[in-house]
């Protein structure tokens, strides 16, 4: 009889929690984000992510300047044209000839081929990603969380900015790419860390990420032996060489590169796109140019005083720290490529966040308390800076009163 009582009350707070959402959507869909964020522990929350994400997809802003308006326009060229065909068009390998990409717009284009509804699908399809990833530490999460442990949760929500799920393909990539390497480092179970290779079927270059991850795996205790590189790769970044075209242009390595590569790396119209973006870091925003670095910048002391006190602390899921310090010299050796630097960057990023919040709800560290009230105080910058350049970048959506009240309810009012 209790059983069947208990039974009744979750049910009732499902459908309870279902109204209140699916209200507040109708109504002031913003809102109805905040009580899911309020909810994230309840079952329900998920859902509530994806229906909300698909929302604001639908209603997206910027989508005339999005990389998603040019996923869109090749996939209307794509619509009655049979899976096979698709798939062996020069332009699908061009605008992504992985699985995920190819299937979705195929997908999509049988229920409806507006591009609200294939803006709508994307942003679910990232909010689907991104909380399958978190999904894989949900033991964690759903337990209590003291202030720092939090900071650092809030860092894996807040480090890659929402507003990237116009690019359909990369943030699916590394979502996956984590979630079985996140399993793979808590369990040690070999068939998950073969289950990261599904992150290619987003995004070809996570093959890189792949050979890292197998990397760690090979040279087990002679990892010192990859220290020197980190030296290396800080020469490349601010000398700012670029490694692949001293490949490319070399008499040796050239004999293995394809003619047309050749010719691309050393045309003139390479060598001005590499001196547009030298001067595009110099008279960038700094606000924004240097956010990964800025977000680095507020981790490194909460790591620094964690190993202050917990002299063993890189000996916690060492394999995932090894992973992340390859990750971090690959990052800085790519540095003359602004798009592969930015988003390597902040996929290290990512895992470190996961990496620290796993360290703190996990193992549970003890810390001074001077260190403690000193690390919230200065691991709270970084994740309010890196909220607020999401927000300030879509300040247009969050000003305007449509975007708070349902478009349709605020068009009918007025």
């Amino acid at each position: 009889m209790e059983q069947v009582i208990n039974h009744l009350r979750t049910y009732k707070s499902y459908y309870l929690y279902t109204l209140i959402f699916l209200s507040l959507l109708f109504v002031m869909p913003l809102v109805a984000l905040i009580f899911a964020v309020v909810n994230f522990r309840h079952r329900l929350a998920p859902v509530f992510f994806c229906v909300f994400a698909f929302y604001f997809g639908w209603n997206y802003s910027f989508l005339k300047d999005s990389d998603l308006v040019t996923h869109y326009e090749h996939f209307l060229k794509t619509l009655d044209i049979d899976l096979i065909t698709v798939w062996r068009d020069p332009d699908t390998a061009f605008y992504g000839g992985e699985l995920f990409p190819v299937l979705f717009k195929y997908i999509i284009g049988k229920i409806d081929s507006s591009l609200e509804f294939f803006s709508g699908s994307a942003c679910m399809s990232y909010a689907l990603c991104f909380i399958i990833m978190l999904l894989s530490i949900k033991d964690l999460w759903r337990k209590p969380m003291n202030i720092l442990t939090a900071l650092s949760f809030l860092g894996i929500v807040f480090t890659v900015e929402f507003y990237w799920f116009q690019g359909l393909r990369y943030w699916l990539g590394a979502f996956i790419f984590f979630t079985f390497y996140i399993k793979y480092i808590r369990s040690q179970e070999r068939k998950y860390l073969l289950l990261t290779g599904l992150s290619l079927c987003f995004h070809f270059s996570y093959v890189a990420l792949i050979i890292l991850a197998i990397a760690v795996e090979v040279l087990g205790k002679r990892f010192k032996l990859v220290y020197p590189l980190l030296l290396v790769a800080f020469l490349v970044h601010f000398y700012e060489i670029d490694l692949l075209y001293l490949i490319v242009t070399n008499p040796i390595t050239s004999l293995f590169v394809k003619q047309t590569h050749i010719d691309l790396f050393t045309s003139k119209n390479y060598l001005d796109v590499m001196q547009e973006l030298r001067e595009y870091r110099m008279t960038a925003n700094i606000f924004y140019i240097h956010r990964s670095d800025i977000i680095f910048a507020g981790v490194c002391p909460i790591m620094l005083f964690l190993y202050r006190q917990n002299r063993q602390m890189f000996a916690y899921k060492t394999k995932f720290i090894r992973f992340l310090f390859l990750l971090f010299i690959v990052t800085h050796m790519g540095y003359s490529s602004l798009t592969f630097y930015e988003r390597t960057y902040e996929v290290f990023l990512l895992g470190l966040f996961i990496y620290l919040f796993l360290y703190l709800q996990d193992y549970k560290p003890w810390m001074n308390k001077n260190y403690y009230i000193l690390s919230v105080i200065i691991l709270t910058i970084p994740i309010l800076y890196a909220l607020f350049t999401a927000v300030v970048t879509t300040r247009a959506t969050l000003v305007n009163p449509a975007e708070w009240w349902n478009k349709m309810l605020f068009t009918l009012t007025l």
